[in-house]
């Protein structure tokens, strides 16, 4: 709370950099339309002196050399302004192709056969992860019993988000294994698994609706008991 000349200040500056560069980006465009035509103009008048004064041509030659100089320009005119316009959307069209090819690689591709049933425990064996080259988990082996309350505690970045995204297994180990059981987490059917999960994240978006609501994402199937 009472954070607003902090929040001001930010959004002051991120504005004022967008503005300048849609000031750029419209400068710039308007700038190529208005000097096209007097540059055109400049150079039809250069062409037809040196054509009538140095080559000698007809007039009617001259003219119809005119004519199709002035197509020509014109046509190159339009692909230069959509060249122009495609370099604007280049970095947007870049940064959907990169997020394209994340979702790609997010794809899960293997989700198991295997009816899970939790009646012992959850178990992470020699499991490590990194993002990147980031090293989160190194050999990790954990326990979490069925029917008691399991609480992980640490700083922030120590890994529990990551040990929960394995455990839902909406990230795979490089190395080690989860297991659910005596059954390890890939050759059970993910959409069941975490049919049994009930997941809070950190970024928590509320419905305009009841807690129940919000709770059971109106499945009919669950009901206040």
């Amino acid at each position: 709370m009472a954070r607003e000349n902090q929040a001001d200040s930010l959004l002051e500056k991120k504005t004022t950099n967008l503005n300048k560069a849609l000031q750029k980006q419209v400068l710039s465009r308007e700038l190529l339309k208005a000097v096209q035509e007097p540059l055109l103009t400049i150079f039809m008048a250069i062409g037809l002196y040196i054509v009538l004064v140095y080559w000698r041509l007809p007039l009617a030659t001259t003219m119809v050399l005119a004519f199709l100089l002035a197509r020509i320009v014109k046509h190159v005119t339009k692909v230069q302004q959509q060249y122009q316009e495609m370099a604007i959307l280049e970095s947007a069209y870049w940064s959907l192709q990169e997020t394209i090819q994340k979702t790609e690689q997010a794809h899960e591709t293997t989700l198991g056969s295997q009816v899970p049933s939790l009646k012992h425990a959850i178990r992470l064996d020699r499991v490590s992860f990194a993002y990147q080259e980031d090293w989160v988990l190194r050999n990790a082996s954990l326990t979490f019993p069925s029917g008691l309350f399991t609480a992980i505690v640490g700083p922030s970045g120590a890994g529990k988000t990551t040990i929960v995204d394995l455990v839902t297994a909406l990230l795979r180990p490089q190395q080690g294994e989860i297991w659910v059981d005596d059954l390890p987490l890939e050759e059970v059917d993910i959409r069941r698994w975490r049919g049994m999960i009930g997941y809070v994240p950190q970024e928590t978006v509320l419905l305009h609706d009841t807690v129940l609501f919000n709770v059971t994402l109106g499945d009919p199937e669950l009901n206040e008991e």
